[in-house]
């Protein structure tokens, strides 16, 4: 079941311009219905990264959702325009909590949290001007959507250079897969897709969810069940299968491996399934 919204829609048009070398900017908070969010900006167009966040804070009784929130959720997108060009950067988020209301199963945030932006730039290019506009779903009994185009003018303020390397310092973003670290397997078993992770960091793991961050197409699957521990860093979990295509050969299964003590997250292939 799909989240319903109200006819409202909130627009805040600004833009950011940036200029050669090294820049860090702090938007001003945009306030809308149950909370506010503003654009941090931390790029060296010398470099071939450029790297921005937006910072989300929720009054009580809100929520907004994580990028693969489930059927009852909203996902946030944001997408860049700069040089006549539409961008579509990577975007990052903290690990979720996994939430479990009477008609739905969700995954999101209900308090503060952050999108982290990764975007390529070219230092051949003429300084052009970036607008960053943003679409979140902020929810209480409805969700309102909210149509955010923020700035970060870049300057040298040290309490600017501060924000930014708090967004970078955060520490809250997931690790990734590794060979001989934290990595899943995959296996099908009947209409049950069973992820495996093992690893010395595992060992005596608590409050372990996963979550399924991306999908082939034609496959969709329901929520995974909670961790069944066999102890010595080895944790499994049980996904049903609800719709898949008559085979799908190959492919990639995204995940998010959440912990007390952190996350992962990355691609794991796929077995063929039948």
């Amino acid at each position: 079941m799909r989240a319903s919204f109200s006819a409202s829609t909130i627009g805040l048009v600004a833009s950011v311009v940036f200029v050669t070398g090294a820049m860090a900017g702090v938007g001003p908070w945009a306030e809308f219905d149950g909370g506010r969010a503003r654009l941090l900006s931390d790029t060296n167009v010398n470099e071939a990264t450029g790297q921005a966040w937006l910072e989300i804070e929720l009054q009580a009784g809100w929520k907004t959702y994580w990028l693969e929130p489930g059927d009852g959720g909203v996902p946030p997108s944001i997408t860049l325009q700069t040089g006549g060009q539409t961008i579509e950067p990577d975007l990052t988020m903290p690990a979720p909590t996994r939430f479990r209301d009477p008609n739905t199963v969700w995954a999101g945030y209900t308090d503060r949290t952050y999108i982290s932006m990764t975007y390529p730039v070219s230092a051949s290019s003429p300084p052009a001007r970036l607008q960053a506009s943003a679409f979140l779903g902020i929810c209480r009994e409805i969700c309102i959507p909210v149509k955010l185009d923020l700035t970060a003018p870049p300057t040298d303020e040290p309490t600017v250079a501060t924000a930014t390397e708090r967004m970078r310092e955060a520490g809250e973003l997931p690790a990734a897969f590794s060979p001989g670290g934290v990595a899943p397997t995959i296996e099908q078993h009947g209409d049950t897709l069973t992820v495996t992770f093992e690893g010395n960091e595992l060992k005596g793991a608590e409050g372990a969810e996963l979550f399924v961050a991306s999908t082939p197409r034609g496959l969709r699957l329901a929520t995974p069940s909670s961790a069944s521990d066999y102890g010595e860093g080895k944790l499994q979990f049980q996904v049903p299968i609800l719709k898949q295509k008559s085979a799908i050969e190959d492919g990639n299964l995204g995940l998010l491996l959440s912990l007390a003590t952190g996350s992962y997250q990355g691609e794991a292939p796929l077995p063929h399934l039948k």
